[in-house]
């Protein structure tokens, strides 16, 4: 008859485990906490988001209407 390992670990070896976690935790914040920051650094503000977005619609509308006009003074020279 084979016996099962013991897999309960020993005090020694559970503060050894607590420790590396722990270790491996603060890492974990500092690496997740440098990474916000340097997006945070390199993110486009909103409002530039928003006035860059304003212009090109602007212009897209100022073009649809240059074509409007253009495309009935043409209209408007054929049917003379």
């Amino acid at each position: 008859m084979s016996q099962k390992p013991d897999n309960k670990a020993t005090i020694a070896q559970q503060a050894i485990i607590a420790g590396v976690d722990a270790s491996d935790l603060v890492r974990a914040r500092a690496a997740v906490n440098s990474g916000v920051q340097s997006a945070q650094k390199e993110w486009i503000p909103s409002h530039l988001i928003v006035s860059a977005l304003a212009i090109y619609i602007g212009l897209w509308v100022l073009n649809l209407l240059i074509e409007v006009v253009r495309n009935s003074s043409r209209q408007m020279a054929l049917e003379q």
